[in-house]
């Protein structure tokens, strides 16, 4: 089950809504809304279990994302807001500044859903010290392996300091490394 918002589902639906009015999704008709949908979730849209708040494609839509978790609705509107800026491009038609807008909070609603970051978002000092850097990799360094075997010991040392809670350790001990 996503955890897409109100106003979240809101503006999804004012920028997949297509011209031809309520339940319709972009230009889509029903086999390739289908088609879409396999191919960019590996989800059959015509299952009766989508079915259950009715068989038009903005209805299965809203189903899809009531029954399916955030990685996969996100990796799904991620694909049909490439999808409409796409179709936007080869039609020469112009974004105007406010579905500029709707597309780019779009964007940011598919990141949360991804667990991304959004654009353009600077990290506070407390996300930035919280941040796990569990994959720091020595060996790329290309260093002689006694020094490498130095800077693992004190990124253990880091790593209990921080556990420790020891602030003043963790900044000594990084600036020497």
């Amino acid at each position: 089950m996503s955890t897409l918002t109100g106003l979240e589902k809101m503006k999804l639906e004012k920028i997949l809504q297509s011209p031809s009015g309520p339940g319709y999704i972009l230009d889509f008709s029903d086999r390739t809304f289908r088609d879409f949908v396999l191919s960019n979730s590996k989800k059959d849209i015509d299952e009766e279990k989508y079915r259950r708040g009715g068989t038009s494609k903005a209805n299965r839509l809203r189903t899809f994302w009531s029954i399916e978790p955030d990685n996969v609705v996100g990796g799904l509107l991620s694909e049909l807001l490439e999808y409409w800026k796409t179709q936007k491009l080869i039609r020469k038609e112009v974004i105007d500044h406010h579905e500029q807008v709707l597309y780019d909070e779009c964007r940011g609603v598919v990141g949360r859903l991804l667990g991304k970051a959004p654009a353009g978002h600077d990290m506070t000092e407390d996300e930035f010290i919280r941040k796990e850097f569990e994959s720091v990799s020595l060996d790329k360094l290309n260093l002689n392996t006694s020094v490498v075997g130095v800077l693992e010991q004190r990124l253990t040392e880091i790593r209990k300091c921080l556990g420790a809670k020891a602030p003043l350790a963790t900044i000594f001990l990084c600036g020497s490394t």
